[in-house]
């Protein structure tokens, strides 16, 4: 994996995603739905960070699988996942509803916000 923190990780992806989907956006914060700024976005994934963190620290067999990717390509590190997930429900659901925090936020504020998998 990469020596980037997940955090950094996610707060990159969040901060393009939330400002492409701006561009060529009206300048009428008013029309903007509430709590769908920057800094909440950052709050969320944030907050999704540090649980998937406590997940896994708690959860060192989880940990151990996602720790291994090193020198894989994407489509290997993807194909693995979705096996892992099939293969472990209970992980999957567990995983989907520490990230239903981001899934919220994207459909509330209309951002395409795509967590790493």
């Amino acid at each position: 994996m990469s020596s980037i923190p997940r955090f950094v990780a996610y707060a990159g992806i969040a901060l393009a995603a939330l400002g492409a989907s701006t561009l060529g956006a009206p300048l009428a914060a008013a029309e903007d739905p509430p709590n769908c700024t920057p800094a909440d976005l950052l709050g969320v994934t944030s907050g999704v960070a540090a649980s998937e963190s406590v997940y896994l620290h708690t959860h060192p067999d989880v940990n151990d699988f996602f720790n291994g990717f090193k020198g894989k390509s994407r489509s290997e590190i993807r194909s693995a996942i979705d096996g892992y997930m099939a293969a472990n429900p209970d992980v999957k659901a567990d995983l989907d509803g520490i990230r239903q925090p981001v899934t919220d936020f994207k459909e509330r504020c209309g951002v395409a916000v795509s967590p790493i998998n």
